[in-house]
Order: structure tokens, then sequence, then C-alpha cells
């Protein structure tokens, strides 16, 4: 079950907070530990749908959309481990337009390279200390009572 929960954070991980709707840094850090929580394929594969329902619509391939529901609904049936790894597969094959989502992160990263080094923190509006890049868990500052609230 360790190796599913790494492969479930890693495609996540995989993906910049500006792909999100909800982009804040607490939401993705609670999302990230309750998938190390998790102890059965089934609980992983809800966690997958519910970071897939995150994506901002521009991050998905448009024909992902005529098969969304059917692939929710097998992950609501998944059991075990094959199963989870077949579906984290048609998510990061199928449904996941990559290359939206690298235009996303560099036309963030874009502005800050001139002030910033990608491992430089950056200040939120609210003075709140965060971290550029994708491999950081892919998220920014925000209030934990928010992301408690997106994790519902």
């Amino acid at each position: 079950i360790v190796e599913m929960r790494q492969m479930v954070n890693r495609l996540v991980r995989r993906i910049h907070y500006t792909a999100f709707t909800c982009p804040l840094k607490d939401t993705w850090v609670a999302f990230h530990c309750s998938v190390d929580r998790c102890i059965t394929a089934a609980v992983l594969a809800e966690r997958l749908v519910w970071a897939a329902k995150q994506l901002k619509s521009g991050m998905m391939r448009a024909a992902w959309l005529s098969r969304q529901q059917q692939w929710e609904n097998r992950c609501l049936q998944c059991r075990d481990k094959n199963g989870l790894r077949l579906l984290k597969f048609e998510l990061e094959k199928y449904a996941i337009n990559w290359e939206a989502v690298e235009e996303s992160t560099r036309a963030f990263a874009q502005p800050s390279q001139s002030r910033h080094s990608p491992s430089e923190g950056t200040r939120d509006s609210a003075g709140s200390s965060s971290r550029v890049g994708a491999r950081e868990g892919g998220v920014s500052g925000g209030k934990k009572e928010n992301s408690k609230k997106a994790m519902e």
C-alpha cells in the first residue's frame, strides 16, 4: 500500500498549484497527509477522484469529459492495487492535458524568474511565506480552515 500512496502523491506533485481550482498550500499538505494515511486501494482511489476534481477545466483533455463519470464510478468500485494503477494511468494519460499544465507552470514562473530563483520563497498578499516550484506539493500559501473545508 505504501507504493500506491507514493504513486498517487507523485502524480499530484507533478501538477503545479496554478492548475488547481484551490491553490492553497494547506489544502495540498492536508491532501498528501491524507494519502499517506490511506490503508486501502479503495480510499486511495477516492483521493485520486478528489484531486482530479480539483483540476481546472482547462487542464483536462476535452475528450475526457465524456468518460470522466465512468472513470469516477470505476474509482468508487476499486478494491485492489492493480485497479488503482490502471485508474491512475488513465487519469495521467487520457485526462490531464499536460501541455496546458506545463503552460500554466511556465506562465507562473516567467515573471518570478527575474526576481527569484526557483528555490527562493515568495510572499503572498497576507505575508505568508511559500516556495515556488511544481515539485513542492504543487501549492501556495493559505489558511488551515479553508483546507479542511476543501478536503471534506
